[in-house]
């Protein structure tokens, strides 16, 4: 354990919170992609900043992540992360709400391949796909 007058300075050097450094963490985010199918910014670090207290509920937007794509296309952003019970993946579409608690299991990593969403349209319309 570092003495207490260096954890503001740990936490700057970070990009984190002096409670995120002494708290255990069982949510992990391993890989966060925002992407519209042809473009993709990796968000990992922007979106492991934002979990709290092993939980993380944010609104999905450009705003928030600091990056933004210029397309009429339907941006979409993908998360794989660990807790205790394992590897899962969920997602959402720009301007939803995405919330990871530890004891969501989304979708796992080690079951067969499904498809879990499907679109057609654009930003300002559309609409699932996935029965078709």
């Amino acid at each position: 354990m570092p003495e207490t007058a260096l954890l503001s300075l740990i936490s700057e050097i970070l990009g984190t919170s002096i409670d995120s450094l002494l708290i255990p963490r069982k949510l992990i985010i391993l890989n966060a992609v925002y992407s519209d199918g042809e473009k993709h910014f990796n968000v990992t670090q922007i979106v492991n900043n934002h979990v709290h207290s092993n939980r993380l509920n944010i609104i999905f937007n450009p705003q928030y992540l600091g990056v933004s794509i210029d397309s009429q296309r339907i941006c979409v952003l993908t998360v794989k992360y660990q807790t205790p019970n394992g590897t899962f993946f969920t997602f959402a579409v720009q301007d939803e709400p995405l919330t990871i608690e530890l004891t969501d299991e989304k979708y796992m990593t080690d079951t067969a391949f499904e498809v879990i969403c499907a679109y057609y349209g654009n930003k300002k319309e559309y609409k699932s796909a996935l029965r078709k």
